[in-house]
């Protein structure tokens, strides 16, 4: 019935159907949406093959970024070794993303000695204004201001795209530079989540991160016919903006690298945090000003202008709060808050 399946080796189909097997797990338990069939032709997908030969990569005698692999059904292939790894290859996986094809190998190394000897703590608030804010008063911030070029550039090119007639060769041809420009983003995005999450875990032993209902925030606020939604061009914007920097993808990556570097992850409520100060832990409702929270972290307030002041104190007071209440869940904090 579908003669282009002898084109592809066994093991690789058996994977695909244990993939379709696992999605439908997923669902069933509640934890995914249906799975959608996808045409052979309107994806970018990829295929895996779950055994190599003995031998089956090769490097350059001169440079190793210059390599080839022998895949079955396939052949011999030349990539370009992004960086070098050690260990047992267990699976190769070739995908194709933005219009390039890539190669990516799952091995099994020994982490032995890997493990993470820092016994400091902090708490991360994620934001809008700033990506990440640290509770030892760092900032890490996603470069916004590229993605919001390409995101231009995305509504340029879609544009374009509106006028032409669909699924035609110049439509697919405008398609691709689309889904190229967003190949550039989310590849942005990734380097800057993947390296925030391995700094963090390589130089904390424990962190503290909210746990937050990113799905339930970023709902649109349209509503019914019958009740109508209020501000929902504002919501859209704000949604967009808390998806731009990647909350969710940010909290996986750094379990991950927690579990890789032997850190510790918390996971905490969110009430309450952004209103404790990080230094003095007090409630700010229970004082005239913010002016006493800034006291306890030695800031001095007037060389500070005042959008600046209520920003420092905001992230800082989350970020702390939500370390004091990793202590507090973990009981090694006996002084709660007033």
């Amino acid at each position: 019935m579908y003669p282009f399946f002898k084109d592809l080796p066994s093991q690789s189909l058996q994977q695909c159907l244990m993939q379709l097997d696992r999605a439908f797990k997923s669902f069933f338990k509640k934890q995914a949406d249906f799975p959608k069939p996808k045409k052979k032709a309107k994806r970018e997908a990829g295929i895996r093959f779950p055994t190599l030969k003995v031998g089956a990569i090769e490097y350059d005698k001169h440079s190793r970024r210059k390599a080839w692999v022998t895949l079955p059904k396939i052949g011999r292939l030349r990539f370009v070794s992004s960086r070098p790894f050690s260990g047992k290859v267990k699976n190769v996986t070739v995908t194709k993303q933005g219009g390039d094809i890539f190669v990516s190998f799952g091995v099994e190394e020994d982490l032995t000695g890997v493990g993470n000897t820092s016994a400091s703590a902090v708490g991360i608030d994620r934001g809008v204004v700033h990506t990440l804010a640290i509770s030892n008063g760092e900032f890490l911030d996603l470069p916004t201001e590229r993605i919001k070029l390409l995101e231009d550039k995305i509504a340029r090119l879609q544009a374009r795209l509106a006028k032409k007639k669909k699924f035609s060769a110049n439509w697919m041809k405008q398609n691709k530079k689309i889904n190229r420009v967003h190949h550039r983003i989310t590849n942005i995005r990734k380097d800057f989540l993947w390296k925030s999450a391995h700094n963090l875990t390589k130089n904390h032993g424990m962190i503290g991160i909210e746990d937050l209902g990113i799905q339930r925030m970023t709902k649109s606020a349209k509503g019914s016919i019958d009740n109508p939604g209020r501000k929902v061009a504002q919501k859209s914007g704000l949604n967009r903006a808390i998806l731009r920097q990647g909350w969710y993808d940010f909290s996986v990556k750094l379990k991950w690298q927690a579990e890789k570097h032997d850190a510790r992850v918390i996971e905490v409520a969110p009430y309450n945090t952004s209103i404790i100060c990080s230094a003095a832990l007090i409630n700010l409702r229970l004082i005239v000003s913010v002016r006493s929270c800034f006291a306890a972290l030695n800031v001095d307030m007037k060389t500070m202008p005042i959008p600046m002041r209520q920003k420092k104190s905001t992230l800082e007071r989350a970020a702390g709060a939500t370390v004091h209440n990793a202590l507090m869940d973990l009981g090694l904090d006996k002084n709660p808050p007033l």
